[in-house]
């Protein structure tokens, strides 16, 4: 069964030309950000997705409590997208259309918030553990969970505030005739 354009969210952004093939008439977005700018959103992601997996393997007593080990896990995924979308911005060189902005700057402001989100309640209830059972073994590890739950969450934090910088970058151009 073939699919017919004109039945999704981008769908107006094609047209058929004469030969039967679609054309992209749609909004274009081209990015002034500088390899600087583009080289701190990298290394920021990997330092997150970095202490996201050091966090993981430790073996505190924090991890095993339900309000300290599901937003932890749930964040997950938002440093997932953020590394995919990170990726996505550094691949493309040329112009890229309407999909392609959503799905990488624009996915990017709402991953980052995301994981800014996760991190904060992860470290809250490692706090709130901490003050109500410290226990009397592996308080460094429990500290040291707690400490990079908070450099998660400063991570995403400041990659929400790049994202902001990425996607004042990026302008429109004409469509091509």
């Amino acid at each position: 069964m073939v699919r017919e354009r004109g039945r999704g969210k981008y769908s107006g952004d094609y047209e058929r030309d004469s030969s039967g093939e679609y054309r992209y008439k749609g909004e274009r977005y081209r990015s002034k950000a500088s390899p600087g700018l583009r080289a701190l959103c990298a290394m920021e992601a990997a330092a997150l997705a970095a202490a996201f997996v050091l966090a993981g393997l430790m073996d505190n007593a924090a991890s095993r409590i339900v309000y300290i080990a599901l937003p932890y896990a749930a964040s997950a995924l938002p440093i997932a997208f953020i590394a995919a979308d990170v990726f996505k911005i550094l691949l493309h060189r040329s112009d890229l259309t309407r999909r392609q902005y959503d799905g990488s700057v624009g996915q990017l402001g709402k991953a980052a918030p995301a994981a800014l989100l996760m991190s904060v309640i992860a470290a809250a209830g490692d706090t709130v553990f901490l003050l109500t059972r410290l226990p009397s073994r592996g308080r460094t590890e429990e500290f040291l969970f707690l400490a990079l739950c908070a450099v998660m969450a400063a991570l995403s934090g400041h990659l929400t505030a790049l994202q902001r910088r990425i996607r004042d970058a990026y302008k429109r151009v004409p469509p091509e005739l």
